[in-house]
């Protein structure tokens, strides 16, 4: 009886290792396409441009989010009970990091197509730190074959958003990509759970107490992801104000090409 269940343990293990590296082989793929009509339609001053917004965009989501798409794994795995606390404690992190952006892009030192820039990316910032929380509790809940499902038409809806987008409206269209790309992580990632879990908000003492212990958890992961996406943005933000938007594009290119496809 042991045996049968490591051997179906095994095979568990081995079924969805495969599953996740097709996942992450059709990822690679679309990421080549995407770059290369990217690349096409924007130019390297455009991909430079969408290089310091995805860094930006990364630093104020990893700086707010509470650290919840790695402690609420763990919070929601050792208690599916807890879901509504995780939701609650994202939907604030996430209005922290709305708040941030917009504080930020009102700031007398930026001038004002930078200013508009961060008023303009506070939503996205906004539902990236929601659908984080959504993606730590399916991850929390096990459901593997959701998130393998959901990395797939991610990767093919990226695609398809970009394209067109960057086709007709150029530079003009990063801010609308980046945003439906963040919102449709959240919906997907909603509508995944919407059956499994109901959707509840909880906001009183004592879930403020209670949440503490997960924030606290989560404290060292936001560090970590401030150091490591503050890092990217130091660099290619000294790039583009030593050179030009031409050679943080080139840099990220390069990034792309030995981090992700080597």
């Amino acid at each position: 009886m042991k045996k049968e269940r490591d051997n179906n343990s095994y095979w568990h293990i081995l079924k969805y290792t495969g599953i996740f590296g097709g996942v992450q082989g059709l990822n690679i793929l679309v990421g080549v396409v995407r770059n290369k009509f990217t690349a096409l339609f924007l130019g390297t001053s455009g991909m430079g441009l969408l290089a310091l917004f995805n860094s930006t965009l990364s630093f104020l989501s990893s700086s707010c989010n509470f650290g919840i798409p790695t402690s609420g794994v763990q919070v929601v795995a050792e208690s599916h009970d807890k879901v509504c606390l995780v939701r609650s404690v994202c939907l604030l992190s996430a209005l922290l990091g709305v708040v941030v952006c917009l504080v930020i892009g009102g700031a007398s030192s930026f001038g004002a197509s930078h200013s508009l820039h961060f008023l303009l990316l506070a939503p996205t910032v906004f539902f990236t730190i929601l659908a984080g929380g959504e993606m730590a509790i399916l991850k929390g809940l096990g459901k593997l074959r959701q998130q393998a499902i959901l990395a797939s038409v991610l990767a093919l809806l990226s695609l398809l958003f970009s394209v067109p987008i960057y086709g007709c409206f150029g530079e003009r269209g990063i801010m609308a990509v980046l945003f439906l790309l963040a919102f449709s992580q959240w919906l997907l990632s909603f509508l995944c759970l919407r059956r499994v879990v109901p959707f509840r908000l909880r906001f009183s003492r004592s879930m403020l107490i209670a949440c503490l212990p997960m924030i606290r958890m989560g404290g060292s992961f936001v560090v970590s992801g401030m150091m490591s996406s503050g890092a990217e943005l130091l660099v290619r933000a000294f790039l583009g104000w030593r050179g030009n938007l031409s050679e943080v594009g080139l840099f990220n290119a390069g990034v792309t090409i030995v981090l992700v496809y080597a």
